[in-house]
């Protein structure tokens, strides 16, 4: 396989125009621990209507970034739909995209000989529970930055 390298910027914009299929590699923490930095991602076109909860969906975002983040739910926002966005990794804030800034979504992971199919069923319904959990995950993670040391040692020594 041919391999080219481009800066981000001509990769969003020529990955907009072409994608039907894709493979890239990834970078960044924010959907760690299922995509790590160095993973090779395979992206599929999709669009709002064909995404589901639990599904990790490739956008541009509003500064033209490519993004790989699950859908934790859908929204109505003036009369069109919109996706619930969030990082699988601790401190990711909910993030709503529109429709047009949609470009896939990541259907295989592979990580060295490794290859996770996110497809089949097993990490379908994986993928449903962890988006789930994230909600609750990052309210555990936002009392955890607010509670000091001091608070967290006297919970401590009460157990």
């Amino acid at each position: 396989m041919r391999r080219i390298i481009l800066k981000q910027q001509e990769f969003s914009e020529l990955s907009g125009d072409i994608l039907r299929y894709l493979r890239f590699e990834s970078r960044g923490a924010s959907m760690s621990p299922l995509i790590r930095s160095g993973d090779i991602l395979t992206i599929q076109a999709a669009d709002v209507t064909t995404l589901n909860v639990g599904d990790v969906a490739l956008y541009r975002n509003e500064r033209g970034l490519l993004i790989a983040h699950r859908v934790v739910g859908k929204r109505t926002q003036d009369r069109d739909m919109a996706l619930l966005i969030r990082g699988d990794a601790p401190g990711y804030p909910d993030e709503i995209i529109q429709a047009s800034q949609i470009l896939g979504q990541v259907t295989k992971v592979q990580r060295g000989e490794k290859i996770i199919k996110l497809g089949q069923r097993r990490w379908h319904k994986v993928s449903i529970l962890w988006a789930r959990f994230l909600s609750l995950s990052y309210m555990l993670f936002r009392l955890a930055r607010r509670m000091t040391k001091k608070t967290v040692l006297r919970c401590l020594i009460r157990v």
